[in-house]
């Protein structure tokens, strides 16, 4: 082998060294940017499970809240029953209309007789 073979034949290594070289280095930029990108996208993720667990815990608290009061007041007991149930005391006095009326209070203020409730001294 003369000198100038073995100069072509080093400068053709060094060229597909550096080729390769060059090569790894893209491939490794590239998986560093998806890497990157990965961790992105698991963070964002993250953020909204703990979002949507915050706001579950919430509305357990919320809930434990309202299972100590309608067990320990009888208040909150006897409202939710008339809301939800349309349920009365026994001395209540119930006003059925028809449906589709309603009544204002300036509807009852104009039917009363002014001079009504008025008496003092008899």
């Amino acid at each position: 082998m003369t000198k100038n073979s073995r100069s072509t034949t080093n400068r053709s290594f060094q060229a597909l060294l550096g080729a390769v070289a060059a090569c790894v280095l893209v491939l490794l930029a590239i998986g560093g940017f998806k890497g990157y990108r990965d961790i992105k996208r698991a963070r964002v993720r993250e953020e909204a499970i703990e979002s949507k667990i915050d706001e579950a815990e919430l509305e357990v608290k919320r809930l434990e809240n309202r299972i100590r009061a309608l067990r320990d007041d009888p208040t909150s007991l006897e409202r939710m029953a008339r809301d939800q149930f349309n349920m009365v005391h026994p001395n209540d006095v119930i006003i059925m209309l028809p449906s589709g009326t309603e009544v204002t209070s300036e509807d009852v203020l104009s039917k009363e007789d002014p001079s009504e409730g008025m008496n003092l001294g008899s």
